[in-house]
Parts: C-alpha cells; structure tokens; sequence
C-alpha cells in the first residue's frame, strides 16, 4: 500500500527528512519538492537556490538566519530560501484537450535519464509519484504540456494539496521545455514559485513549461499549473544548469 504524504511528510521544528520516495535523480531529492519542503517554512512565495544535491533518508538541519532559511547536513549548506515577490507573467494556457494530447509527445518515453522521478519519472506508481508528463503543444511554441489530476495519497486531510507538491509540480515541465529539444542532462539550481489558489484532489488541472531563454550552461525556464478553464493557479521561474550532453 502506498502511504499518504500526509503519513510520509510529518514536518519538524528544526530539521527535516527527503525520504527516497521524492527523489528525482536515483540518489538525491526532486529540486521542486526539496525547494518547497524548506519554502514552507517562510509562509509565502519564496525563491529557493539548491547548492548541493539533497540527500535523501537522513536528517538535514533547517537553521533560521536573518531573512533566510537554510537548509544543511553537517554544516554544509544544500539550500538557501528567502521571501520573494514572484510577480511573474505567463502565457496562456492551452486548452486542456491541447494539454492530454501534447502529453502523448513527451520525450521522457523514449529518453529519460532520471526515469524514478517523483514528478516525471514513468516507473512512478499513480499515487506514489506525479506522473507529469509534458510534451509539446505544437511544433510552433517552446511550451510543452499535459494534464495532472493529484491523486488522493497526494494531498493532505481536507483533500488540498500541499506547497511541496505543488512547488514539485512547477519543476519538471520547466525542464522538459528543452529537454525535448536535445540530450542535454540539467539539474535545478533556482526555483521562485507563487500559489495563488488552493488545489484540489481528484480535479484536472493543466500543468505548462516554457523555456525563457538560455545564458551558457544556463536555462531560465518558467512554468504554471492552470484551471481546466485556464485560470493561473500557480506559477514558477527557474534557472537549470545544463550538465554533459549524453555520451560525452
């Protein structure tokens, strides 16, 4: 049987645990759950940076500094987060018969080096993981998309779903907006997130990822979960670095 978050996430004064279940590569934690995990702690939006990959099954110290929270093992920082304004446009969103056609397009089938992703991992359970799985919305955009109905292990007693779900939510589409282009591998290293509207067990939503622009081994990718009618009920901007390219 696979438990509730609500089982699984049981948060604590001063430390915190990613249990393997939210990984996103094999041995450190999904860049959108870890990130919302510590922004919980600043009560509102709020922009995270991932210094190192989170480990995963042990103990992480969450140390309350000025107006920043951080996240560390050892002493070591794995992430800094602090209050932001996200004011952030988005584009609109494609209709929701767009967004379950696009996700037949998704490149993770075929090429997926981080395939037990929470958020976009095909060996994921429904209801242990995500299943996002955006693709293409047509050959004339950059935005890829699909459609996302959290399950009800997902959320928390009242049937709503909590900030680091929603925050794992904006990640991977952001990603996969140019992971579809090529083989490059990236890893999240900043992530800004704004929840303007509760979400809801058991309802369809429209989850979209657009790539903004790329500076070097940087890509600046925004991403949004929207209403089956389009509403804009939360969005994110992020910077990825790009790793090695497959097979160099």
């Amino acid at each position: 049987m696979i438990a509730p978050v609500t089982e699984l996430n049981q948060p604590a004064a001063d430390s915190l645990v990613i249990e393997r279940r939210f990984r996103g590569p094999s041995q450190s934690g999904n860049g959108g759950y870890t990130s919302g995990r510590l922004a919980a702690y600043l009560g509102g939006n709020a922009t995270v940076r991932l210094m190192k990959p989170p480990p995963l099954d042990v103990p992480l110290d969450v140390v309350r500094d000025k107006d920043e929270v951080r996240l560390e093992s050892g002493g070591e920082v794995i992430a800094r987060a602090w209050s932001a304004d996200v004011q952030y446009s988005v584009p609109p969103a494609p209709s929701i018969q767009s967004a379950r056609a696009a996700a037949g397009g998704y490149e993770g089938e075929t090429n997926h080096e981080f395939s037990g992703c929470f958020v976009c991992g095909l060996e994921r359970e429904p209801g242990d993981g995500l299943r996002i799985f955006a693709g293409p919305v047509s050959p004339a955009n950059e935005m890829v998309a699909c459609t996302w109905t959290p399950h009800n292990n997902l959320c928390d007693d009242n049937g709503r779903v909590p900030t680091e779900i929603i925050w794992a939510a904006l990640d991977c589409p952001g990603g996969w907006s140019f992971l579809a282009e090529g083989d490059e591998i990236a890893l999240l290293g900043e992530m800004s997130s704004e929840i303007l509207a509760p979400l809801e067990c058991g309802v369809e939503y429209i989850a979209a990822g657009w790539l903004s622009a790329s500076d070097g081994r940087k890509r600046h990718t925004g991403s949004a979960l929207y209403s089956s009618e389009g509403e804009v009920l939360a969005r994110a901007r992020a910077t990825w670095i790009a790793l090695k390219p497959t097979g160099q």
